[in-house]
């Protein structure tokens, strides 16, 4: 009998140490190991759930697509290591912006970074889309192979909906894309979104 118990004890351990690792492994596996911010995985899985319950709550759902400006360029220079650590910074500097618990912060893929915002209207998005550029300029990582400035930049562009049964996740990606090409278009360092004010930073450091 007290065989058996201890059996059963060791085997409840075991089962424990499994879920702990489990668990890790999960939380690993929506997490991007180079900057320390999450990934694509877990943005695709957060912009979901928060599209669902601003549909339910009737409140607004707002995205900033970033780019750092002419990475290629800054790794062609640089090297792959210093880019690295490039991307490295610029993380630091944008999860700097994302104060509340309930904003993500992403790596997209590659240079670019989404900032998902929860109950944000148009108005505060592009403020902090204007923040996040400037606390990226502000780091002053010299990059000498660019014609934007003479360190790395961001470009950003942001959406703003409220969610529907008509639209999706993916259109408010969609959207925000779509400004982040047109700040790209227009010279780069800059922040774009739809209406009548487009344009709300400068296009030169």
């Amino acid at each position: 009998l007290v065989g058996f118990i201890f059996d059963i004890s060791e085997r409840k351990k075991m089962e424990d140490v499994l879920l702990k690792l489990n668990k890790q492994l999960e939380s690993l596996s929506y997490h991007d190991p180079l900057t320390n911010v999450a990934n694509r995985r877990m943005y695709d899985k957060t912009i979901e759930m928060e599209w669902a319950r601003a549909q339910r709550h009737s409140t607004p759902l707002s995205l900033i697509v970033m780019d750092i400006d002419n990475f290629k360029q800054y790794n062609d220079h640089y090297g792959h290591t210093m880019g690295d650590e490039c991307l490295q910074n610029v993380a630091d500097a944008l999860d700097g912006v994302a104060a509340r618990p309930c904003d993500l912060l992403a790596r997209y893929g590659g240079e670019e970074f989404v900032l998902l915002l929860p109950d944000t209207d148009r108005e505060a998005a592009v403020e902090l889309a204007e923040r996040c550029r400037k606390a990226v300029q502000h780091q002053q990582i010299a990059h000498a192979n660019t014609d934007v400035a003479d360190v790395v930049t961001i470009s950003s562009g942001v959406a703003t909906m409220m969610p529907s049964d008509d639209g999706s996740p993916a259109s408010l990606f969609e959207a925000a894309d779509k400004m982040l090409y047109l700040s790209k278009s227009n010279g780069r360092n800059r922040v774009e979104y739809p209406g009548p004010r487009e344009v709300v930073s400068e296009t030169r450091a």
